[in-house]
């Protein structure tokens, strides 16, 4: 599966993403998209339902698991898992989502618009966001490329160790920090 962790708000694309799953369709290609977010957006309230009849018009709704507003944890579950990421957004300010994928050394699949770019994922594919054939190139590359998956799969371990060194060395240091700036505050 993709993970989409996008709130369903216009800007964030994900109607682009329908179009692209059903070109893949077309393709005899079937993946499956995991959106997480938000699914209300007061400035235009009716957007998510538009979404969802947008799907089930292409007859894809089995495709699509939407769960709404999940823990944390969960979000960093499905982005492991996931064969990639995506944010297809037009526009953004800085991207926790970019940033979440390159702590975990995901592949990450992002609109081409120039805040993605500045973060400059180390696992970024880029594609134009107004091209659901472009995206679509992109996600059957990124599925076909069951190595970057397998490779994923297989490191998670390794990697989830790497994080918690990361995780402790911060909290260590962060802790050093605190400590040396209590002693200079103490003699004031």
């Amino acid at each position: 599966f993709f993970h989409l962790p996008n709130h369903f708000w216009v800007h964030k694309n994900h109607k682009l993403v329908v179009e692209a799953v059903n070109l893949l369709n077309n393709k005899n290609i079937k993946l499956n998209i995991v959106c997480t977010g938000n699914t209300f957006d007061y400035r235009q309230p009716d957007f998510f339902n538009e979404f969802i009849k947008l799907i089930k018009d292409k007859k894809i709704e089995k495709q699509f698991f939407i769960l709404g507003v999940v823990p944390y944890s969960d979000v960093i579950s499905l982005m492991k898992n996931s064969v990639s990421i995506i944010n297809p957004s037009l526009f953004e300010g800085w991207s926790t989502t970019v940033e979440e994928s390159k702590s975990l050394d995901k592949n990450i699949l992002l609109s081409d618009i120039p805040v993605h770019r500045e973060q400059n994922p180390k696992r970024g594919i880029f594609f134009d966001p107004k091209s659901a054939s472009n995206l679509a190139d992109k996600m059957e590359e990124c599925f076909s490329a069951k190595s970057n998956y397998l490779y994923n799969k297989k490191n998670n371990e390794i990697k989830d160790k790497e994080l918690k060194k990361k995780i402790i060395n911060f909290a260590k240091n962060f802790e050093d920090i605190v400590l040396e700036a209590s002693k200079i505050f103490k003699n004031i």
